[in-house]
């Protein structure tokens, strides 16, 4: 637990706000890293990669109740083009298309609202 007296008093306050069952201090050790690691893969949140090709790497899956991420809209990213290929992951791809010309792409292009569009429902509520 902190020692910071305003982040104490701000986390009571929203605590009381919203009723949580319990509130759970984050320590960022390593074992507790490991520890909620462990906890998705047992829960079938998260799957652990092959070692070999990438040590220590998990692959998390959206629940399809999640509409802020999908996985036919995520893009991996890595440091290098080593990192990408030793996941499996070909980036060269993605550049080629973001390259390309819309009529020429691969991956479909999907009309993204703009901000009028979305704005206003939101505006109304």
């Amino acid at each position: 637990m902190t020692t910071n007296k305003k982040l104490q008093a701000w986390v009571e306050e929203w605590a009381q706000l919203c009723q949580p069952d319990k509130v759970y201090w984050c320590d960022g050790s390593e074992e507790e890293n490991q520890r909620l690691l462990d906890e998705m893969v047992a829960a079938g949140s998260a799957v652990k990669l092959n070692d070999e090709k990438q040590p220590g790497s998990y692959y998390f899956q959206s629940d399809p109740s999640d509409v802020a991420r999908v996985e036919n809209r995520t893009y991996i990213c890595t440091n290098t083009k080593e990192e990408a290929a030793a996941i499996e992951f070909d980036d060269d791809f993605i550049y080629h298309e973001i390259y390309s010309k819309m009529a020429d792409r691969k991956i479909p292009f999907v009309h993204q609202l703009n901000y009028l569009d979305y704005s206003l429902p939101s505006g109304l509520w």
